[in-house]
């Protein structure tokens, strides 16, 4: 399977975000990068390298649903034409368009949050809801736990990783297993508000411990590595028991 990893820019402070394209029919990306100029370009760049055009995407995979992975998803989806959208069906961000502010704030008052904390999430939310369109329940089609994306020579199973999102998952293949920010070389993505950081650390030891141990990891962010790696030297498995 033909994995090619493109690295798209960001304005975020995480830094640029990875997306994978597996070049085999049906031609599949993993992830998009936010809905940016400079993403849509550096992306069209890395397509055009590789022999594709957009026009050529027939699937959209989303590791799960912040704006640095999936803002791009629905202006693929719409030139590519016949481009299908994956997402795991637990996932909370732009499929139920979270950064809906009326609906949040509803919740949040409930909740008992002081409303000086609820201003300074609203800001932060306005800030960030430009880099990606919501969806609709009938415009992506769910993913599961345990489901395959098949392709000519294989197929992607996924693997549901709860924790950094509700829906986040990870894609493996083989040897190879792209793990969006459920773990990154060195660390793991980002805490968020829906951060949920015990079921993460499940997550990476029932799912992603498992796996063998030169299973490649394809990360959102920063450089590839591997299990094997991320075992001898990632903090978070600091007195961890050794695998033989």
């Amino acid at each position: 399977m033909r994995i090619i990893p493109i690295s798209l820019p960001t304005p975020f402070y995480i830094g640029p975000v990875n997306v994978y394209l597996i070049a085999e029919d049906p031609l599949t990306i993993i992830d998009t990068g936010p809905k940016t100029k400079e993403a849509i370009d550096a992306l069209r760049a890395g397509l055009r390298a590789a022999g594709f055009l957009i026009s050529d995407l027939r699937r959209i995979v989303l590791t799960h649903a912040h704006e640095d992975h999936c803002g791009l998803a629905r202006s693929l989806r719409d030139e590519a034409k016949n481009a299908e959208v994956f997402v795991h069906e637990w996932e909370t961000g732009h499929r139920h368009s979270r950064l809906e502010y009326a609906e949040h704030r509803g919740l949040l008052v409930r909740a008992g949050v002081p409303e000086d904390e609820i201003e300074t999430m609203r800001r932060m939310y306005e800030g960030v809801r430009v880099y990606a369109d919501s969806f609709a329940d009938h415009e992506y089609s769910p993913l599961w736990d345990e489901a395959e994306l098949e392709f000519e020579s294989g197929s992607l199973r996924i693997l549901h990783t709860p924790g950094h999102t509700p829906g986040s998952i990870c894609l493996v293949v083989a040897n190879h297993a792209f793990v969006g920010d459920t773990i990154l070389a060195g660390g793991i993505g980002k805490q968020t508000p829906e951060t949920d950081l015990r079921r993460q650390m499940m997550s990476i030891g029932t799912k992603l411990m498992r796996l063998p141990l030169a299973t490649a990891l394809y990360p959102g962010h920063g450089p590839a590595t591997s299990l094997q790696r991320e075992l001898e030297q990632n903090p978070i498995f600091r007195g961890a028991p050794t695998r033989a």
